[in-house]
């Protein structure tokens, strides 16, 4: 998929062998990650430079905060959609608008 490579072409937003955090923790490069979202195009792959503080045994990623999907697999498109369907419609009602509308969306992109 196009948007996935066009995701994917920073190299996993590699920033070095070691990041310090605005807090002055110590962060080294341990590994990429990949992390499974939901974009309103479909699902992608997203490929992350995982970095690790040994002292305070956190770990992080900054692509999430760059691609605003820290904390979640949505993107922020979907994320839009689900809070326009939860505000007028029941949980139990509104994830078969949020279907219908990211169907629509898809089906838009690839016909046209």
């Amino acid at each position: 998929m196009l948007l996935e490579r066009l995701i994917n072409s920073d190299g996993g937003d590699y920033r070095g062998r070691t990041l310090r955090s605005e807090e002055g923790q110590m962060f080294e490069f341990k590994e990429y990650r990949d992390k499974g979202m939901l974009t309103v195009l479909g699902p992608v792959t997203v490929q992350r430079a995982y970095y690790y503080d040994q002292d305070c045994g956190e770990g992080y990623c900054p692509k999430d905060a760059a691609l605003d999907i820290a904390e979640t697999s949505f993107s922020p498109g979907v994320r839009r959609i689900m809070a326009r369907v939860g505000a007028y419609r029941p949980f139990g009602l509104g994830h078969e608008d949020i279907k219908t509308t990211l169907g629509t969306l898809i089906h838009t992109v690839h016909c046209t």
